[in-house]
Parts: structure tokens; sequence; C-alpha cells
């Protein structure tokens, strides 16, 4: 629940922005030119780190578990699309 409660919170800031954002450009505060290069600044460096600083989490064994899991599980995925791939497709019809 904690999770969700971040997500909306982050979510909200983001959504609050964008509003300031359009609420800038109606008023001619803002033009084209600057819109672009605000939105490659957002894109390139304030949204990775907002990403980030989101997961950010204190260390515990059942968080390193569960990575442990999901790097096993996307292994198993991984390796068993190329058996697939080189056995190749079986024909339909």
């Amino acid at each position: 629940m904690e999770l969700a409660g971040m997500t909306m919170y982050k979510t909200l800031v983001m959504t609050i922005l964008a509003l300031v954002g359009v609420f800038c450009y109606h008023k001619k505060i803002v033009d084209q030119e600057m819109n672009k290069k605000l939105s490659e600044l957002v894109l390139s460096l304030f949204t990775p780190v907002l990403l980030f600083t989101s997961f950010q989490k204190d260390f515990s064994k059942e968080l390193v578990t569960g990575l442990m899991i999901s790097v096993l599980l996307s292994a198993i995925a991984f390796f068993s699309d190329l058996v697939y791939l080189q056995m190749g497709r079986p024909k339909i019809g």
C-alpha cells in the first residue's frame, strides 16, 4: 500500500507541474521554443532523477530475495525464448 501511495503522490506532483506549464503557455509566459527546451530538460534530467529517487528503499533480505527471483525468472524466460527461436516456429494450418 505504501508503494501505491507514493505512486499517487508522484503522479499528483507531475500533474500539477504539467498544469502550471499549460497555464504559462496559454498566458504567453513560455513560447514554443522555450517549451521545446524545457521538455527536453524534463525528459533527459528530471524524469530519470524522479524515478530513481522514487524507488529508493531500505535494504532488506526480502527485497534481495525478490530481486533474485525476478532475475532467475527473467533468465528462464530469455533462454526459453532462445530455444524456441532455434527450434523454429511451428507451422499453423
